[in-house]
């Protein structure tokens, strides 16, 4: 079964900078390109989003919380209008990965392959003394070697 072409969804990772720099980068991937015809938000609100976010950040230089609070407020603008188009991308896009790139967007990893497991070491690797204990059922089948010495256990 192939995998659905998807994009990653990094918004909230990224810095404010980063942000705009991917802005730029869909606004143009998007204009004029015969596979997205009719994107859902409109270019120009992004674009006027990514410079409001922009000049917030030059505000922000000469510190406040109200303009801590204003670079807040259009990032989150900012990334509402680049889910908006995410999703339109990802429906449109007929799961064709090049089509999907020349948005201007980044795909999803596709594999899930993970490394395998290391060996787990041997219980007495640790430096403690493991010892076998009784066959039966109910008795400790593994002890470690603590032993009681005051109030404190010790190895």
């Amino acid at each position: 079964m192939p995998h659905r072409a998807r994009i990653a969804d990094r918004f909230m990772k990224q810095s404010a900078e980063q942000l705009v720099t991917m802005a730029g980068a869909v606004i143009t991937g998007l204009t004029n390109n015969p596979a997205f015809p009719a994107p859902t938000a409109d270019l120009k609100a992004v674009e006027a989003a990514a410079e409001g976010l922009n000049t917030a950040l030059a505000a922000q230089t000469h510190g406040g919380s109200a303009a801590t609070a204003e670079k807040k407020n259009k990032q989150e603008a900012l990334i509402n209008l680049l889910r908006k188009l995410k999703h339109y991308i990802e429906d449109n896009c007929r799961n064709d990965l090049a089509v999907l790139l020349s948005s201007g967007f980044q795909a999803a990893a596709t594999s899930r392959n993970r490394s395998p497991l290391a060996n787990p070491a041997r219980p007495g690797a640790s430096g403690r003394s493991w010892r076998r204990r009784g066959k039966r059922s109910g008795n400790c089948a593994w002890n470690c070697g603590l032993r009681r010495s005051g109030k404190r256990w010790r190895c």
